[in-house]
């Protein structure tokens, strides 16, 4: 995707260094990890978008990222969505590019299934993938810790499992991908 009237773009091409720094902002961090995670500044961003089942789109605006869509392959069909924004680019905006990528994955990648985990306390995330049409499939029961903001408050939270299949191939072009 790439609009060149309003500066966007979705794209496997951009400079690993800069995409790790920007995944490393505690507040894109933090959300999608358990409390005793290691801090940001000590994960291998880089090494992990260089893995063969790890594919990472940036999200830009005239050349800048504002955020990312991952992939992770869990099995040969089904890959894991993690995504972060900009907070000025969260909505509408991170919902038309994050479509865009799902759509390069169910057709570039061979993906079937996504699947996002999701801690119960995310609701920005969960309300985000149920407008991109995740269904829930599961929830994991106390399956992640995270900070204690209440007095008496337990920090473990439950993982809720959405999920999005591809829409089969249409009767009426006859044409299947398999792989």
């Amino acid at each position: 995707m790439s609009d060149n009237s309003s500066g966007f773009a979705v794209t496997d091409r951009f400079d690993a260094e800069s995409m790790a720094a920007f995944m490393r902002q505690p507040a894109l961090y933090w959300p999608t990890q358990d409390a005793l995670a290691p801090p940001p500044e000590e994960v291998d961003f880089v090494g992990r978008m260089h893995t063969p089942s790890v594919w990472t789109y940036a999200a830009t605006l005239r050349g800048q990222i504002i955020g990312y869509v991952q992939f992770a392959a869990r099995t040969s069909v089904m890959s894991e969505i993690t995504v972060g924004f900009h907070p000025q680019c969260r909505g509408r905006i991170a919902k038309v590019i994050v479509q865009h990528a799902i759509g390069l994955a169910f057709r570039d990648l061979g993906v079937l299934k996504i699947i996002a985990c999701i801690a119960t306390d995310n609701r920005a995330a969960r309300y985000g993938v149920a407008r991109l049409g995740f269904c829930e499939e599961a929830r994991l029961h106390n399956a992640i810790t995270r900070p204690i903001t209440e007095r008496n408050q337990s920090p473990l939270r439950d993982i809720v499992i959405y999920s999005l299949a591809r829409a089969p191939a249409s009767a009426s072009n006859g044409s299947a991908r398999h792989g």
